[in-house]
């Protein structure tokens, strides 16, 4: 996904490179060089241009240390040339040497600045016809710093924001124009930590179908704030306009230190306010996640605050968020996690169906998430889960698992044994599987869809037919892997078909009134989703230990 901010600009600087037609309308154009323009428009957004070259014009960013900034020598550094093809080392021969040596581009050649490093580097595959034998590089320490990556279904370098989405870093659009833009914050904060500042040089030749070369070639200094350029204009011929700019953060030092290191500076968080029971004064009461709201047992406790494992207690729903992107979020029992992001160290579920959770780790989520569970939260029905209390309080880990937790275990073991009748498609099926929490059919479908996808894919078709073969049983060629394994264990198997019939009835196209009856029985039986499908889990389990044994006795 491109990023808007960047197809804006180039945008921008497309329709400021067309020539207009009108002669009055070219006059003024090249008067105004409205290029320049977008360049110093740009000097202090969120989408900084890096780098730009088409027909008209070429733009370059340089990193310079700020020592060699104090006294700029501007002249120096308007006749700056910077190469779009520079290199960060070149190979040199001679210089009184006796072998070639490597020595540091400097990609401004200026005397006055004698250690500038291109933040991008354009290359080209010499000698590959293909369309994409030119491509960008980045400076390497600031890729490595910044922790970003190529994604090239986005056109762009990238990391996780705080919230787990892919955000465009640096975001790369090939065409008339090549063009390179950068988060401004990401590039202030190299900056702030590499001690350095930007000069951004450009050249702009404006001309018409007419042009015929320079003839006066008359040129002037110009200063519009920051931005030092000489320029020559040559009515209704054309005109140009060189300089640079030198860029440092936009932001105070504290400001950037504090997005760097978010948790150095907790005055600066926004914190949210949960229902939740108060153990230390037995009262419900609204709990805010600001750590100065609340005290662990460690500390002094001459105040009468709430203590930080104070559970706040909420909707089942609240997960349904986290469920719906298994490519974003994983969700084990206990714990959420939001890709290299976030995490929710701990939540449980008492016996009222509620989802609760300690003061101390909504704490560490985003802003954002805590109002997302703030939503859901609600007064507690009951205490916490017996589960809870045995492991966070009693220090008791040896407590019994869910149902489904078992038959993760089942299949882990095998997995780790290095079982031959079973294998797991891919290591994040495990994650996939949750239990549902709540009365939505959805949720319910979704997760036994989710089960099949580890348990019945998971086995291999070879060894099953094999172990078939070596017993002398006949099979259907056709046959897959629950049928054969129901032959060769000689078992009903009832939970494992019961698992495939609602991933088939509800998840694919069968008649709306057969799985309105089936999902009607379904809750009267067992008192709901959840229950039922722990009652499945109960029996796969024991399904599953058969197969085991039948294959451990082969």
């Amino acid at each position: 996904m491109e990023k808007f901010e960047h197809i804006q600009l180039l945008k921008e600087l497309t329709t400021a490179s067309i020539v207009p037609e009108d002669d009055s309308k070219f006059a003024e154009w090249i008067a105004s060089v409205p290029q320049l323009s977008v360049l110093i428009d740009n000097f202090n957004s969120d989408e900084y241009i890096a780098y730009a070259v088409g027909n008209d014009l070429y733009v370059q960013t340089a990193i310079v240390p700020l020592e060699q900034l104090v006294k700029p020598d501007i002249n120096d550094l308007i006749e700056s040339s910077a190469c779009s093809m520079s290199y960060r080392i070149t190979d040199v021969i001679g210089g009184g040497t006796p072998k070639p040596f490597l020595e540091e581009t400097n990609l401004l050649g200026r005397k006055s600045i004698n250690n500038a490093l291109s933040l991008v580097f354009k290359r080209t595959f010499e000698g590959l016809k293909v369309s994409d034998a030119s491509y960008f590089e980045l400076l390497q320490e600031f890729a490595h710093i910044s922790d970003i990556h190529w994604r090239d279904e986005r056109s762009a370098y990238c990391k996780f924001d705080e919230y787990g989405d892919l955000d465009n870093i640096v975001s790369i659009s090939n065409g008339p124009i090549d063009l390179v833009t950068v988060n401004r914050k990401t590039l202030d904060e190299y900056l702030y930590l590499s001690n350095s500042a930007i000069v951004r040089v450009f050249y702009f030749i404006l001309v018409g179908k007419g042009f015929d070369g320079w003839k006066q070639n008359n040129t002037e200094i110009k200063q519009i704030g920051s931005t030092h350029f000489k320029q020559c204009i040559e009515p209704s011929n054309g005109s140009y306009k060189k300089g640079f700019q030198i860029i440092t953060p936009k932001d105070n030092d504290e400001t950037i230190y504090s997005r760097i290191y978010p948790f150095s500076s907790d005055k600066k968080r926004q914190y949210v306010e949960f229902i939740a029971y108060d153990w230390r004064n037995k009262t419900v009461r609204d709990i805010s996640t600001d750590p100065s709201a609340t005290i662990n047992y460690s500390q002094d406790k001459n105040n009468k605050l709430p203590f930080e494992v104070s559970p706040a207690f909420f909707r089942p729903e609240v997960l349904s968020k986290y469920k719906a992107d298994k490519d974003k979020y994983t969700i084990s029992t206990r714990r959420i996690e939001c890709r290299e992001s976030w995490e929710l160290k701990s939540y449980d579920i008492n016996e009222a169906g509620q989802i609760h959770v300690y003061i101390c780790y909504l704490r560490s989520l985003p802003y954002k998430e805590q109002q997302h569970w703030q939503s859901f939260n609600e007064k507690p029905k009951i205490g916490i889960s017996t589960r809870a209390i045995e492991t966070d309080f009693q220090g008791n880990w040896g407590v019994e698992l869910d149902p489904l937790d078992k038959v993760k275990r089942k299949l882990h073991d095998w997995r780790d044994s290095g079982a031959s009748w079973w294998k797991p498609t891919e290591s994040r099926v495990f994650g996939n599987v949750t239990c549902p929490l709540t009365d939505s059919k959805d949720e319910w479908a979704d997760a036994f869809m989710e089960l099949s996808k580890l348990i019945a894919e998971g086995f291999r078709i070879k060894p099953i037919r094999k172990a078939l073969d070596d017993a002398g049983v006949d099979y259907d060629d056709k046959a897959q892997s629950i049928k054969l394994l129901k032959l060769l264990c000689q078992a009903d198997f009832s939970a494992l078909k019961e698992m495939q019939m609602i991933r088939t009835r509800f998840k694919g196209h069968s008649g709306a009134s057969k799985t309105e009856e089936i999902s009607k029985q379904i809750q009267k039986e067992h008192g709901g989703y959840p229950k039922h499908f722990n009652a499945i889990c109960e029996r796969l389990l024991a399904e599953l230990d058969i197969i085991e044994t039948k294959f451990k006795g082969l």
